[in-house]
């Protein structure tokens, strides 16, 4: 083939072919290109129990003004996932805000120690003693919840079960309310109709619940037709270091799960999947007892991933606006992203994050400077 030749790849694309294939070696073989520190905070409350509170070191001044926001993870899954990577953190964007900021991290869970403890536990202990001591820290009595997946679920049943909690607004991303959308749990439900769920109870009790490794095979799992995709999308995006580093945080997430105790488990089990009763908005906790989401008396905020087809998809995240009648008002959003995606993905600083943001000051404008000033406390009462 002679130099001439169109078929010859000119300098630039010949660079352009080199470089790819250097992004895609430092990706694989040498560390990649995600910086996974996390943004510097400090442990304000460690009350064990699964319920450490840390404070985000300011990045600009505080807003005098503005209330504080607790991040509430789901159950399993690293504090991380809300400070997934440098230049792309909800955390760092809130406190881009000027906001007090704050995240409850529950530590590592044992199949074997915390096999006992139920939904209840978070909502009873965890989170309620994780709002007051954030309201305590910033001497304001309100407080912003901001929840992913079952981290919204929780955070709205606390306010159900305790109304005096110091709540100012809820969050939800992605968070599914209805299980009837996610068809890939038919066989599961048919299943356990004809067990009556007794193979799934046994199982859960043998092993204590679900260890960590198995939630993270099971989240990598979870969309086969996007796993065999991702060969593909490494060889499309190997000159986009941005969505290399993006790929790697992610991955780094799904390492780092945590484990579902055996009683937390049986119950999202039974009320989520096999019965379905969150759909109406209740969930039935240890020695019968029953909370509602009817209860709920403050602003609500729904996000949903457009892609999210697996564990939230928007019509199952949004049927919430039917569960909070009570509620002052709810706002249902969409973004783009799947279930991670829609909460830090790409877009989602554009998009979820605004959204919250939004609602956030919407909620404090709604509130008023009187009842504002009101609602902050005396420092050292």
């Amino acid at each position: 083939m002679s130099p001439e030749s169109t078929d010859d790849l000119t300098a630039e694309e010949t660079e352009t072919v080199v470089s790819g294939i250097r992004n895609l070696y430092t990706h694989l073989f040498r560390g990649g290109f995600a910086d996974l520190s996390r943004t510097p905070s400090e442990v304000v409350y460690n009350g064990g129990a699964h319920c450490t509170v840390r404070r985000y070191e300011p990045t600009v001044p505080v807003d005098p003004a503005k209330l504080p926001i607790l991040l509430v993870p789901p159950m399993a899954a690293p504090a991380s996932c809300m400070d997934l990577r440098q230049d792309n953190s909800l955390a760092g964007f809130m406190l881009e805000q000027g906001r007090p900021t704050f995240i409850v991290d529950y530590g590592d869970v044992s199949t074997n120690v915390d096999q006992s403890l139920g939904l209840e536990h978070w909502i009873d202990s965890v989170l309620p003693l994780a709002l007051q001591e954030v309201s305590r820290e910033t001497d304001w009595e309100r407080v912003h919840l901001v929840g992913w997946s079952l981290g919204g679920i929780l955070s709205l049943f606390t306010q159900a079960a305790h109304r005096q909690l110091p709540i100012a607004s809820i969050t939800a991303v992605a968070s599914p309310f209805d299980m009837t959308f996610q068809k890939l749990l038919d066989p599961i439900r048919l299943a356990s109709k004809v067990t009556r769920g007794k193979v799934t109870t046994s199982m859960i009790r043998l092993v204590g619940g679900v260890p960590s490794k198995v939630n993270t095979l099971a989240f990598t799992f979870a969309d086969p037709v996007r796993l065999a995709k991702k060969p593909a999308f490494l060889l499309r995006s190997r000159a986009d270091t941005e969505s290399l580093a993006q790929l790697e945080a992610v991955d780094a997430l799904m390492d780092q799960m945590e484990a579902y105790p055996g009683r937390s488990f049986a119950q999202i089990f039974h009320t989520f999947v096999r019965t379905n009763h969150l759909r109406d908005g209740r969930v039935t906790f240890r020695g019968g007892r029953s909370e509602s989401l009817a209860k709920v008396t403050v602003p609500v905020l729904s996000v949903a991933g457009t892609a999210d087809t697996i564990f939230a998809p928007p019509a199952a995240a949004h049927r919430v606006v039917e569960l909070v009648p009570n509620a002052a008002w709810v706002r249902l959003e969409t973004a783009p992203g799947g279930h991670l995606g829609v909460l830090t993905g790409g877009s989602a600083r554009a998009t979820t994050w605004q959204y919250i943001k939004d609602f956030l000051n919407d909620v404090e404008a709604e509130l008023g400077e009187s009842e504002r000033t009101q609602s902050q406390r005396v420092p050292g009462q």
